[in-house]
Protein backbone atom coordinates (compact mmCIF):
# COMPACT_ATOMS: atom_id res chain seq x y z
CA UNK A 1 0.00 0.00 0.00
CA UNK A 2 2.74 2.43 0.70
CA UNK A 3 4.42 2.12 -2.72
CA UNK A 4 0.89 2.68 -4.24
CA UNK A 5 0.60 5.91 -2.19
CA UNK A 6 4.17 6.96 -3.42
CA UNK A 7 3.06 6.33 -6.94
CA UNK A 8 -0.37 8.23 -6.65
CA UNK A 9 1.81 11.35 -4.89
CA UNK A 10 3.97 10.94 -7.79
CA UNK A 11 1.53 11.46 -10.35
CA UNK A 12 -0.19 14.50 -8.28
CA UNK A 13 3.26 16.29 -7.70
CA UNK A 14 3.91 15.69 -11.88
CA UNK A 15 0.63 16.12 -13.67
CA UNK A 16 -0.77 20.05 -13.38
CA UNK A 17 -4.48 18.55 -14.24
CA UNK A 18 -4.33 15.34 -11.70
CA UNK A 19 -6.63 15.73 -8.16
CA UNK A 20 -4.88 16.77 -4.71
CA UNK A 21 -5.86 13.83 -2.17
CA UNK A 22 -4.71 10.38 -2.53
CA UNK A 23 -8.06 7.08 -2.08
CA UNK A 24 -7.00 3.88 -1.77
CA UNK A 25 -9.15 0.87 -3.18
CA UNK A 26 -8.07 -2.67 -1.45
CA UNK A 27 -9.84 -5.14 -3.57
CA UNK A 28 -9.44 -8.67 -1.96
CA UNK A 29 -9.71 -12.26 -3.44
CA UNK A 30 -12.59 -13.21 -1.39
CA UNK A 31 -14.86 -10.24 -2.31
CA UNK A 32 -14.15 -7.93 0.01
CA UNK A 33 -13.37 -4.01 -0.81
CA UNK A 34 -11.78 -1.56 1.95
CA UNK A 35 -12.17 1.74 0.67
CA UNK A 36 -9.93 4.30 2.19
CA UNK A 37 -10.92 7.91 1.05
CA UNK A 38 -8.35 11.50 1.58
CA UNK A 39 -5.41 8.87 2.64
CA UNK A 40 -3.29 11.80 1.90
CA UNK A 41 -3.92 15.75 1.04
CA UNK A 42 -0.43 16.72 0.21
CA UNK A 43 -2.00 20.23 -1.57
CA UNK A 44 -4.16 21.32 1.13
CA UNK A 45 -5.17 24.47 0.70
CA UNK A 46 -7.68 24.78 3.44
CA UNK A 47 -5.71 26.40 5.64
CA UNK A 48 -4.47 29.00 3.61
CA UNK A 49 -7.93 29.76 2.36
CA UNK A 50 -9.33 30.03 6.20
CA UNK A 51 -6.58 32.61 6.96
CA UNK A 52 -7.85 35.10 4.07
CA UNK A 53 -10.02 37.54 5.37
CA UNK A 54 -12.58 38.65 3.05
CA UNK A 55 -14.83 41.41 3.21
CA UNK A 56 -18.19 40.89 3.54
CA UNK A 57 -18.98 43.60 0.96
CA UNK A 58 -18.08 40.60 -1.78
CA UNK A 59 -20.50 38.95 -1.13
CA UNK A 60 -23.97 39.40 -3.39
CA UNK A 61 -27.11 38.16 -2.12
CA UNK A 62 -29.40 35.93 -4.60
CA UNK A 63 -31.64 38.44 -6.77
CA UNK A 64 -28.88 41.31 -7.29
CA UNK A 65 -28.46 40.42 -10.95
CA UNK A 66 -31.52 40.40 -12.90
CA UNK A 67 -32.15 37.33 -15.25
CA UNK A 68 -33.66 39.31 -18.65
CA UNK A 69 -34.13 35.51 -20.70
CA UNK A 70 -33.19 31.73 -20.09
CA UNK A 71 -33.55 29.12 -22.72
CA UNK A 72 -32.98 25.44 -22.41
CA UNK A 73 -32.21 22.90 -25.14
CA UNK A 74 -31.55 19.17 -24.64
CA UNK A 75 -29.02 17.55 -26.36
CA UNK A 76 -30.37 15.51 -28.96
CA UNK A 77 -30.34 12.01 -28.69
CA UNK A 78 -27.30 9.79 -30.35
CA UNK A 79 -28.68 6.20 -32.18
CA UNK A 80 -25.00 4.49 -29.54
CA UNK A 81 -26.48 4.08 -26.58
CA UNK A 82 -24.20 3.17 -23.23
CA UNK A 83 -24.07 -0.78 -22.49
CA UNK A 84 -23.77 -1.84 -19.22
CA UNK A 85 -20.25 -3.56 -18.29
CA UNK A 86 -20.19 -7.18 -17.28
CA UNK A 87 -18.99 -7.44 -13.75
CA UNK A 88 -21.55 -5.30 -11.75
CA UNK A 89 -19.68 -1.98 -12.36
CA UNK A 90 -21.27 0.78 -10.41
CA UNK A 91 -21.00 4.78 -10.43
CA UNK A 92 -17.77 6.22 -9.11
CA UNK A 93 -18.07 7.49 -5.62
CA UNK A 94 -17.61 11.70 -6.06
CA UNK A 95 -17.38 13.58 -2.90
CA UNK A 96 -19.48 16.77 -3.64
Amino acid sequence: VEMVKRTILAGIFNDLGSGSNVDICIMRNDGTVDMQRNVLKPNNLQPIRDSIQRSGRLTMPVGVTPVLHTTFTPHPKTSAQPTAVSGGATEMEVEA
